[in-house]
């Protein structure tokens, strides 16, 4: 085991790390997800029905759900 305390805290961070991220194919068209709500507060659950490349968000998801099709960024999506 290793005694630097920086070491620990790395390998302590890197294991939890894939617990994180999103993964590196994204979500696919008819995964369900879980998003934030587009009026009042909370989440609700959608369908993505495509990918799009937004000029100054980068990466985006349409997501259909109540409200309509959403715009939404990838950090804002759960799978369910």
């Amino acid at each position: 085991m290793n005694a630097d305390p920086h070491a620990r805290e790395y390998l302590a961070a890197a294991a939890a790390l894939h617990e994180q991220t999103v993964s590196p194919r994204g979500f696919r068209p008819g995964q369900r997800v879980l998003v934030p709500r587009a009026f009042g507060s909370g989440y609700q659950e959608g369908t993505v029905y495509s990918t799009t490349d937004e000029r100054r968000l980068g990466r985006c998801y349409l997501v259909d759900t109540e409200q309509g099709r959403l715009l939404i960024l990838p950090d804002e999506i759960a799978v369910l």
